[in-house]
């Protein structure tokens, strides 16, 4: 994958060597270093690709060998920028949403609580937004460690807290005491009496 990236970037072409000795030609490539591949014999000629970069260099071969090098296809991304040379717009448009894009990622943009039950989402919101913790604040700014000691120190019945980034969230998940929970579910203690005597 890595290397057929490297061809689009660099370029290359697709070219057909025909002559008296195209052998000896693919063999003079070889001694001075060209990477030819795919090298295909059709008839009396050979088919191969080289990168643009190379292709400058076997001018000099062409003319020791007497052998004619004809281009049949042109592929990779320099050729790619030339078809599209009339659209500078297009590719400025391209780049400048890429860095949008980017300077985006390194902000928090939305801020997500879970497994509260008492302690409202508003509360905590509250919490943060006390210290400058809201959407719009930067990864780099973020401290998850100092998030949780806060919760755990301003809500007492929050025996865990954890708060993690996952992209451009951040994740606060708490857990709250549920003995605590339970005693303030439980009915006021009271008399039970009857609105009229026994028979």
């Amino acid at each position: 994958m890595f290397k057929r990236f490297m061809m689009f970037m660099k370029g290359y072409l697709k070219i057909r060597i025909q002559g008296c000795s195209p052998e000896r030609f693919l063999n003079l490539c070889n001694h001075k270093c060209i990477y030819l591949w795919e090298i295909r014999r059709i008839n009396d000629c050979y088919e191969a690709y080289v990168y643009v970069e190379d292709f400058r260099k076997i001018k000099q071969i062409v003319k020791k060998t007497r052998t004619c090098v004809r281009i049949l296809e042109r592929e990779g991304f320099p050729f790619f920028l030339y078809r599209y040379k009339n659209r500078k717009l297009f590719f400025a448009g391209i780049v400048i949403a890429i860095l949008i894009l980017y300077v985006l990622s390194l902000y928090i943009w939305q801020i997500e609580i879970s497994q509260n039950v008492r302690i409202t989402d508003d509360q905590i919101l509250r919490l943060l937004s006390e210290y400058q913790i809201e959407p719009g604040i930067k990864k780099s700014e973020l401290d998850c460690q100092l998030i949780e000691k806060m919760i755990r120190k301003e809500f007492d019945e929050v025996v865990w807290a954890a708060a993690s980034q996952d992209g451009a969230r951040l994740l606060i998940m708490i857990n709250e005491n549920e003995t605590a929970q339970k005693k303030e579910e439980m009915p006021k203690s009271q008399d039970i009496y009857a609105p009229y005597a026994g028979k």
